[in-house]
């Protein structure tokens, strides 16, 4: 892929399916089948036994080589897209696949679900996320950064 195209094609297009991803999903993806981890602020003091379960869910057993990390809130100059913002590490794992030859069945992309503070998501009946105001963000980072670790 040409350093000329990707931006063209990578940014607008991973954008917009940001956008809409909860109104998307379900027609993206064959029933049941997952396409990255979603974290909740409850699942953080378990987090070992929350990815343990997603990796023995898995089809084929996942141990994952590299993984991208958001928690929605500032995506692409779009602001904060809740877990609409999943669209982010898989297209970052894809693209890394693809120019870097990472084998795309050891990528885990996820999405910390801390809640989202765009009114418009909340409102959204569609919307897949956690429905609260997103915590402060020393809440947030005291929190996920502590747990963390586990992933090494």
């Amino acid at each position: 892929m040409s350093k000329d195209i990707v931006p063209l094609i990578y940014t607008p297009t991973v954008g917009e399916a940001c956008l809409c991803y909860s109104h998307i999903y379900p027609f993206l993806y064959p029933f049941r089948t997952s396409v990255g981890l979603f974290i909740t602020l409850d699942d953080t003091d378990c987090i070992d036994t929350v990815i343990d379960n997603y990796r023995r869910s898995m089809p084929e057993p996942i141990d994952p080589e590299i993984t991208v990390i958001t928690d929605g809130s500032r995506i692409l100059g779009l602001g904060d897209l809740g877990i609409n913002g999943m669209g982010i590490p898989i297209g970052k794992l894809q693209l890394y696949s693809a120019a870097a030859g990472l084998n795309p069945g050891r990528t885990l992309p996820i999405v910390l679900d801390f809640g989202t503070n765009n009114e418009q998501y909340l409102n959204d009946p569609l919307y897949l996320g956690t429905r609260e105001h997103r915590p402060d963000d020393k809440r947030v980072s005291a929190t996920y950064m502590s747990r963390c670790y586990y992933l090494k």
